[in-house]
């Protein structure tokens, strides 16, 4: 929890020394009269021009490390439960659950989800090879 405050902080300190300096520039080039004669605060417009540059940066990092960072945590979670069910470490589920804000599913509904997911698997062979391939190839292309 105090992790999240100092970080929270200093994000709002470094957006607030971002938007004032924003609106420095904006006024040195005299651009405070012909907002304020639109009816925008020379404020509300240095806040969108920060925001709008921390949008651009953040779809470009999205756009560039997704891939990445969706694989990575795809390969620990498949290698915690594959560790898990070889036996070699134990996990407390609920526990993991509940820091995260999720309720915990009984496992007997758990298997139920996982045998009906797989059953309709094996119905539909065809249409889960197909969804299998379509994905390759779309995250091939991507």
């Amino acid at each position: 929890m105090i992790l999240i405050r100092i970080w929270k902080g200093s994000a709002m300190m470094w957006f607030d020394s971002a938007t004032e300096w924003v609106k420095n520039r904006l006024v040195a080039l005299n651009l405070e009269e012909s907002f304020e004669h639109a009816g925008i605060s020379i404020d509300e417009i240095s806040a969108a021009t920060v925001l709008f540059g921390v949008g651009i940066i953040a779809g470009f990092i999205i756009k560039k490390y997704f891939k990445l960072v969706l694989f990575g945590t795809v390969c620990v979670i498949l290698s915690v439960r594959w560790l898990e069910l070889r036996g070699l470490v134990t996990i407390d589920w609920a526990l993991v659950n509940q820091s995260f804000g999720v309720e915990a599913l009984p496992t007997a509904q758990v298997q139920e989800i996982l045998k009906s997911s797989f059953e309709w698997a094996k119905v539909h062979v065809a249409s889960t090879i197909s969804a299998l391939i379509g994905f390759y190839l779309g995250f091939r292309a991507g």
